[in-house]
């Protein structure tokens, strides 16, 4: 009977341990179903053909004949669509320029430690370059027209996503090349996307117009281009597991060995440090922008001042010496306890503490002053601003902004007519600010000049002038205005 009772006790714990069991098969088939599908999902190595892979690429590095001169015409249709800030030519000229060849050939022969492929590729990367850059030179030191468009401005100064886009794009254009049956469509998406001939044509707008930030930075772009675009042929064909080129001469194979080595760890370097300060400016940009859009950009003018967003300057400089500066328009000058809380919520951003906040404003009389530095600040960040029309947009609008603030600080039309009516010898009055200085400080003074008839007495003309002054201090409300006699010379 015991015994008995003890099998019915251990007959739910053998059924429990049975499901279990089967549960656990169930989830190592469903893993393994999963993992199979995901084999075949992003398998590249069964569909791919190595021999005619690195034959196409090979093919592809010669720069001489039909190809030099397709390099030629595409550079100068580029070099067109960029001066006319047509974005559908500078495409067409993508889609037929042959840049890509030597670049994947550096990648290519890094990865199978071809020396005589990877020395055949710098030749002929060089050979392109040098073309590129001439053509472009030529034909804007020839051409006309040679307006800075947004099109040739966008291509001086790369950030994190030409990085990405270079390295993905490398990517699709290695895979789709290595693919049985290449696929064309592929290669001339990339083509487009990475972008390597807009950069080649800004280089040579820049040394003809003489500027060499602009040549220096289409020319930085370019090299990270090229540099993530080998680095993702390297890093495919050593996925796909290409065949190493093998050398008779053991000695020389071993060397070899190590110089392709050197070079991966050369174009790999300097690739990750850039993409490290790239990323790093890019965070530094996009707290920046988050500094702005709860401070200033939010700040509620009480007249009709307001925040000029067209002309926010934002330095980023790795050394820590990074400036912000923004500029305000209109007679209300933002009280110096709001700045310092605007300061205090900059050092709360990990990447802006050392940053130097400016702010950029005037009160009610120094129109002329800030005419001027609008005018300074608009000629040094033209080349950032997107086209002529937005330029001119901008500038018209300082400009009328400028204009209403003086004719509201004195209403001279007003004013002359009044003084005309209550005083007869009056017949002639002039206005203009003028800056003086005790040596110690300086101050804006409003001045009247005064002209009257010449048949009014000596002691008329006396009492009357001590009148009007009396009467423009009250009628303006500021007892630093000034009355004198207009030189009759």
């Amino acid at each position: 009977m015991s015994q008995k009772l003890d099998q019915d006790q251990l007959t739910p714990t053998s059924k429990d341990e049975g499901s279990a069991e089967e549960v656990k098969k169930d989830f190592k088939g469903l893993l393994g179903s999963i993992k199979h599908f995901l084999a075949e999902l992003l398998d590249i190595r069964q569909n791919t053909d190595r021999e005619a892979t690195m034959e196409a690429i090979i093919a592809d590095i010669p720069f001489k004949g039909h190809t030099s001169w397709i390099l030629v015409c595409s550079i100068f249709i580029a070099s067109v669509g960029l001066n006319a800030n047509s974005t559908a030519v500078v495409i067409g000229a993508m889609l037929i320029s042959p840049l890509m060849g030597p670049i994947l050939g550096i990648g290519m022969s890094i990865a199978i430690n071809d020396i005589d492929t990877l020395r055949r590729s710098l030749k002929n990367f060089a050979v392109m370059v040098f073309l590129s850059v001439l053509t472009a030179y030529l034909f804007f030191v020839l051409f006309p027209l040679r307006d800075e468009s947004s099109e040739l401005l966008a291509r001086t100064a790369p950030d994190i996503r030409d990085v990405l886009i270079a390295f993905f794009g490398g990517l699709a254009l290695v895979i789709a090349r290595a693919k049985k049956g290449t696929i064309a469509s592929v290669i001339f998406g990339v083509a487009i996307a990475t972008a390597l001939m807009p950069p080649l044509c800004t280089v040579g707008f820049g040394l003809a117009i003489g500027n060499i930030s602009y040549a220096g930075g289409a020319m930085y772009l370019f090299i990270i281009n090229t540099i993530f675009i080998a680095l993702a042929t390297f890093l495919v064909l050593k996925l796909l597991q290409f065949p190493m080129v093998r050398y008779a001469n053991s000695k020389r194979r071993r060397f070899i060995a190590r110089v392709a080595s050197v070079v991966a760890v050369l174009v790999m370097v300097p690739a990750g440090y850039t993409f490290y300060k790239v990323f790093e400016e890019s965070r530094y940009m996009i707290q920046a922008k988050q500094l702005i859009s709860e401070t200033i950009a939010v700040y509620q003018f009480k007249g009709p001042g307001r925040y000029m967003d067209n002309l926010t300057d934002i330095n980023y400089n790795d050394d820590g010496e990074s400036t912000i500066e923004l500029v305000t328009m209109g007679n209300e000058v933002i009280p110096d306890n709001v700045i310092d809380t605007w300061r205090v919520q900059k050092n709360q951003y990990s990447r802006l503490k050392n940053t130097d906040l400016k702010i950029v404003q005037g009160g009610r009389d120094d129109s002329e002053e800030k005419f001027n530095y609008v005018n300074e600040l608009y000629e040094s960040k033209k080349a950032e601003l997107l086209t002529k029309d937005e330029r001119i947009r901008i500038l018209e609008a300082e400009v009328a902004s400028l204009s209403e603030l003086t004719m509201g600080q004195i209403p001279f039309n007003q004013i002359s007519a009044e003084a005309r009516t209550n005083y007869d010898n009056l017949a002639g009055l002039g206005f203009a600010y003028t800056i003086m200085t005790n040596f110690e400080k300086m101050d804006t003074i409003p001045v009247f000049e005064v002209k009257w008839k010449e048949s009014a007495p000596p002691s008329r003309i006396e009492e009357e002038s001590k009148k009007l002054n009396e009467w423009l201090k009250l009628r303006l409300n500021d007892n630093r205005i000034q009355v004198k006699q207009m030189s009759t010379e």
